[in-house]
């Protein structure tokens, strides 16, 4: 990959519009890239308040991202792996309604959305030509995937009570198809993906004390070989702020991965293993904030 290069140039803008209880607010992006020539994204969010304390929001946004000079060159010395100069940039698009309340100490959203992805590019096996003109066979090689599409929610609870307590609660389920498969050969995006996921919060002030944790929850997800099972981690803090002479200290203890689970993510890149970890067993951490 040597003196390759590619340039890429953007300019971005948006504007808002506000009239009654209708808000509008757009943003356009154009790209020009060396190779594959200009292109537009978009995005849009119009916002409808039913009252000071609910509101209805739709927003429809597309993405575009050029194949990067990795997927575009490489080529490994073994010729194992390649790269292709006749990949297409990636293209999504996606819609959302969104329902906004707040009443007590609660905030609540609830979203549904449809998201429809084109020429997602991955890595696969077969034969393949470079451009000189020799074959290879069964040898790894950047390609582009068909369309496929996904349907979700997610709702998203906030607290913030008297006393210093907050809280809050995040769920999102989604639901994607394989579209994106090639050759029924069983790669495709969302079989990677978990379909739940969960995270959770709480946190707690004492006087010069604090308390917190974080859950984090995903469930069940297939993997090249075998699927794997759901994982859930815990992270905890605690920590005090005093004054020393003219200076406000913060210290922290946090204690990442509590229970020490072991999080794996899907190997979905040369999928000749089933997956891989992520690295971080249980941490323990401390930290000083010192304010003048």
């Amino acid at each position: 990959m040597k003196d390759r290069s590619v340039y890429d140039w953007a300019a971005f803008g948006q504007a808002n519009y506000t009239y009654s209880s209708l808000s509008l607010l757009l943003g356009i992006r154009y790209n020009e890239n060396e190779l594959f020539g200009g292109h537009v994204s978009t995005r849009g969010t119009l916002v409808y308040e039913l009252n000071n304390k609910n509101s209805l929001k739709l927003v429809y946004g597309t993405s575009y991202r050029s194949p990067s000079l990795f997927e575009l060159y490489f080529q490994t010395s073994s010729n194992t792996v390649f790269g292709n100069i006749n990949l297409e940039p990636e293209e999504s698009n996606s819609l959302e309604l969104s329902y906004l309340t707040s009443f007590s100490n609660f905030f609540v959203q609830a979203l549904v959305y449809r998201a429809s992805y084109t020429n997602k590019i991955f890595r696969t096996l077969g034969d393949f030509t470079v451009p000189d003109g020799t074959p290879y066979t069964n040898v790894s090689y950047y390609t582009n995937g068909g369309e496929f599409n996904a349907t979700g929610a997610e709702i998203e609870i906030k607290y913030q009570g008297p006393s210093d307590l907050n809280a809050f609660l995040n769920y999102s389920y989604i639901d994607g198809d394989n579209g994106d498969e090639v050759n029924n050969n069983g790669h495709y995006n969302f079989r990677y993906v978990p379909e739940h996921t969960l995270t959770a919060g709480l946190a707690k002030s004492f006087g010069n004390f604090s308390v917190s944790g974080l859950v984090n929850y995903q469930s069940e997800r297939s993997a090249p070989i075998s699927e794997l099972a759901a994982q859930t981690t815990l992270d905890l803090n605690i920590g005090y702020k005093h004054k020393v002479m003219y200076f406000n200290l913060r210290h922290n203890i946090s204690v990442k991965n509590v229970f020490d689970e072991l999080v794996l993510f899907p190997e979905y890149v040369g999928r000749n293993i089933n997956s891989v970890p992520s690295g971080f067993g249980r941490q323990i951490l401390y930290s000083l904030h010192l304010e003048f």
